[in-house]
């Protein structure tokens, strides 16, 4: 798991969390008209980063040049 990769997709989801959260609070108060596509948008954007945080949670660790040589002298 890369920290940086997987840091930048958990706030992508974090973010279409909020907008998502966003248009329910709009829909419900009734502040602005929220179409279908503005949900259906905003539930494809969450799919996204839950895939992305999934991958990048699933990856494995990078090893580094130096270890990768190591293990071909054994």
């Amino acid at each position: 798991m890369n920290k940086k990769s997987f840091l930048v997709a958990v706030l992508f989801l974090l973010l279409t969390l909020a907008l998502f959260g966003f248009a329910i609070y709009c829909s419900v108060k009734h502040l602005t008209h929220i179409t279908l596509f503005d949900y259906l948008l905003a539930v494809v954007f969450v799919a996204a980063g839950v895939g992305m945080v999934y991958n990048e949670y699933k990856k494995k660790r990078r090893r580094h040049i130096e270890e990768a040589a190591a293990e071909r002298k054994r």
